[in-house]
């Protein structure tokens, strides 16, 4: 898919997003992806807040995916990630999708 090409459904992580959502409310739908994380998701990527998630290239989802798998390896701050020093672990980690318990 190149960069100029629409998709109407676009998979991050497990999740189908329609392609017609704006960036930030598309990543919101990502359980585990609140607002602010969004935010900074696409800060660090320097994506477009207001573009489509439709518009996105093939790289720039991957770049996402790797931020949300790995978000401590793309300086983002400690606090951004919802477990913070694991009982079991002792870890801080970020959860999402299936991960997190109901």
């Amino acid at each position: 898919m190149s960069s100029s090409e629409y998709e109407h459904i676009v998979r991050i992580v497990g999740n189908d997003i329609p392609g017609a959502k704006k960036m930030i409310v598309g990543l919101t739908q990502i359980r585990g992806i609140v607002y602010n994380f969004a935010n900074a998701i696409l800060d660090s990527l320097k994506i477009d807040n207001n573009s489509n998630i439709g518009n996105l290239s093939e790289s720039e989802v991957k770049s996402i995916e790797n931020i949300i798998m790995n978000p401590s390896a793309s300086n983002l701050p400690s606090w951004f990630l919802n477990i913070q020093n694991d009982l079991e672990t002792g870890v801080t980690k970020h959860k999402i999708t299936s991960d997190i318990a109901l």
